[in-house]
């Protein structure tokens, strides 16, 4: 495990490394964040990941060596899944303390809730959405009233999609960029065979199965990274064409479409996972029924140049038909 202790030994021995700190912790400081907030001043690597080389002295690393440098990076489409999933959060919330306040306000028998319960049920609804530190909440013994807190929450905003990546190497800062993104996908590659579609251990002790077992984790995780790759050179191919249009307003409103809809290869297979068919019998023939594709993966499909299959799929005559 890459610890700052680690961090610092390796340092020690001379070894060279690139590890990555994410959105929480000492080194992604809300200082550090704030200085860097403009990301016109970043410089824009592939697949829209941008990285500023940030000075060591406006670093909180309580292991700082003279060889370390810093990067921060932005990487637009995890900032919009962060304030999405935190939108989402905000709003689950509040209803949740909307429908507490309906409860207390519904007549009842029984003992009267005390202030003490009903702060600690405010309290267990925050955490468990995770947006304790956003809201301001009161509850006078009669009404709940809450404020979304701007401040914490333009600050938490400051942390969408960025991480802060360390090294002491001498290559220049977007080719270490390029290498810890390497190392990232290296790692969810593993973490995706090893969880391989959700399934738990299984345990074999028979050495074919066992590598059948992985020969099918593995040709899973390609199947996803050649659905990415193929939905890639489509999109890129659209971004080129956009960027040719010269209305600028026009252009404008495509780019954010396009933004929108860069879906990467693992949820291409979720959504595909989704997409349930049904087996049925009719009058003595077997087939398959297969519903809509949702509007998203049609249109992933379309991309890819993937027809869709037919609303139906004979399969076969049943035993009772062929007699």
């Amino acid at each position: 495990m890459v610890t700052q202790k680690n961090t610092k030994l390796l340092a020690e021995l001379k070894y060279p490394y690139i590890v990555g700190f994410h959105k929480r912790g000492r080194v992604v400081s809300d200082a550090l964040l704030e200085r860097y907030r403009d990301l016109s001043g970043y410089t824009e690597l592939r697949d829209n990941l941008k990285y500023l080389e940030v000075s060591a002295a406006h670093v909180d690393d309580e292991e700082q060596d003279s060889e370390a440098r810093y990067i921060l990076c932005h990487n637009p489409i995890k900032a919009k899944a962060d304030e999405t999933f935190r939108l989402t959060a905000l709003e689950e919330a509040e209803k949740a303390l909307a429908a507490l306040q309906d409860r207390l306000e519904t007549p009842h028998r029984g003992r009267k809730a005390s202030a003490q319960s009903v702060m600690l049920k405010i309290g267990e609804i925050l955490t468990t959405k995770g947006v304790q530190a956003f809201f301001n909440v009161d509850f006078d013994g009669q009404k709940i009233t809450y404020t979304r807190n701007e401040v914490a929450l333009l600050k938490e905003a400051l942390r969408d999609g960025k991480f802060v990546i360390k090294t002491n190497t001498t290559l220049p800062a977007g080719e270490v960029v390029t290498s810890y993104k390497t190392l990232m996908n290296v790692e969810r590659a593993f973490r995706e065979i090893k969880n391989f579609l959700d399934i738990g251990p299984l345990y074999h002790w028979n050495e074919k199965r066992v590598r059948g077992h992985i020969f099918i984790c593995v040709l899973a995780y390609l199947f996803e990274q050649e659905m990415q790759v193929m939905y890639r050179r489509a999109w890129d191919q659209q971004v080129q064409e956009v960027q040719r249009i010269s209305d600028e307003e026009e252009r404008a409103i495509r780019q954010k479409d396009l933004e929108d809809r860069h879906y990467t290869g693992e949820w291409i297979v979720k959504e595909l996972r989704r997409w349930h068919v049904l087996k049925a019998e009719f009058l003595g023939k077997e087939f398959l029924s297969v519903p809509p594709a949702s509007e998203r993966l049609a249109e992933v499909l379309k991309m890819l140049q993937i027809p869709l299959p037919a609303k139906t799929i004979h399969l076969h005559d049943t035993k009772s038909d062929a007699k």
